[in-house]
């Protein structure tokens, strides 16, 4: 849905290489996308599968937002293409920050949040501005 071809393409890229530029970072271990918790079992979507499942969610969520909000102010000006990448970015550092261990979803040990380190990444992808402050402003405890 994202109408921009270059950013949709540093979208699907990003997603497929789930980048690690510092290699301070690249000891932290990286769980396959398709199997990536959001967070822990106490948190959301604290499961197997659950960040996929969560980052739908959020996306479909922004979308239907962004419509209700046009339709009752059609004057305002949304940017739908950062919207849906930054929904669909907000999270995806967190493969590298939960992963399902024997005990249930256990924490890398990183110390940055996972919406500083996405940041970080995707200034070093040259992401545009917006899409870089939707997705370090996003909030959230884990």
């Amino acid at each position: 849905m994202i109408k921009n071809r270059k950013l949709r393409k540093k979208v699907k890229d990003f997603i497929e290489e789930l980048p690690v530029s510092n290699k301070y970072f690249k000891k932290y271990r990286r769980t396959d996308l398709k199997d990536a918790p959001a967070g822990p079992e106490n948190f959301h979507h604290g499961y197997k599968g659950g960040l996929i499942e969560h980052t739908k969610s959020v996306t479909n969520l922004c979308i239907h937002i962004a419509k209700s909000l046009k339709e009752t102010y059609p004057n305002i000006k949304i940017n739908i293409d950062t919207l849906i990448a930054s929904a669909i970015l907000h999270d995806i550092m967190k493969v590298h920050t939960f992963y399902i261990g024997k005990n249930g979803v256990n924490h890398s040990g990183v110390l940055l949040d996972h919406g500083v380190w996405a940041a970080a990444e995707l200034y070093k992808h040259d992401f545009p501005e917006d899409v870089i402050h939707c997705v370090s402003t996003h909030g959230g405890s884990e």
